[in-house]
């Protein structure tokens, strides 16, 4: 059976809209702006003591190095991924940034759950 997704822009990909797409069982894309804030998450060693880490820094979205190539969609179209934490959606989603080489802005896109953003693209 296939899942139906829903596809959100700009303006609605929010914490209030997200959940109640969510809620009804629904996969969500939706396009993020360039100056979302986002974190990276933490996977090192866990302290004995205190309070368990959750972020890793902020994403530097002009940083492709951190992300992962996924492929190659068209000539000079580049698919990249990875998954974050989203301080304004409050969960983790999967980041990815297609990237074209003659035009170097970008656009950035996000998925709950995360698995669905590359099996959508491709």
């Amino acid at each position: 059976m296939n899942r139906i997704r829903v596809t959100l822009p700009k303006l609605q990909s929010k914490i209030k809209c997200l959940n109640g797409v969510t809620i009804l069982c629904l996969d969500v894309i939706g396009k993020l702006r360039c100056d979302a804030d986002l974190r990276y998450i933490y996977t090192g060693e866990p302290k004995p003591r205190g309070r368990k880490h959750k972020y890793d820094g902020k994403v530097d979205l002009t940083d492709v190095s951190a992300r992962t190539l996924m492929g190659e969609i068209e000539p000079n179209l580049h698919l990249h991924t990875l998954i974050v934490w989203s301080l304004s959606l409050k969960r983790k989603i999967c980041l990815a940034y297609l990237l074209d080489s003659r035009n170097p802005s970008g656009e950035y896109f996000c998925s709950q759950p995360i698995s669905t953003l590359t099996q959508r693209i491709f």
